[in-house]
């Protein structure tokens, strides 16, 4: 999917990552506090990360995985002192999107990264 502002996002692959393969942003939060004040551009990156997969997930209509990414999200920034972020994230999810049965308004539409073949008759 193209995030504006930001380029193409593999959402299926982002959201396997960040749920099976990144360890860093459960770790912090595990950790519960982040020391090293100069070196938070680190968790911030999960933080970033995280807030751009979850209203990804949100715009498409994907609520459950959606409040799920930016609920670690939002301890990852209160844990490393980000509150402010972290105030931001839960007020999107305050929210609601969609009609009044849930169905997303506005999806984006999505293309494809695979070249396109032009054959020939």
């Amino acid at each position: 999917m193209f995030v504006q502002g930001d380029g193409w996002l593999d959402v299926p692959r982002s959201l396997t990552l960040w749920n099976d393969v990144f360890t860093g942003h459960k770790s912090t939060v595990a950790e519960g506090y982040w020391i090293d004040r100069p070196s938070a551009s680190l968790p911030l990156l999960y933080v970033f990360t995280g807030a751009e997969l979850a209203d990804v997930l949100r715009t498409t209509g994907r609520q459950n995985e959606a409040r799920s990414v930016s609920a670690l999200t939002t301890q990852v920034a209160q844990t490393t002192g980000f509150g402010d972020i972290a105030q931001q994230l839960e007020q999107t999810f305050a929210n609601p999107t969609g009609d009044s049965t849930g169905v997303p308004l506005n999806v984006p539409k999505t293309q494809s990264t695979e070249p396109t073949v032009v054959r020939k008759k």
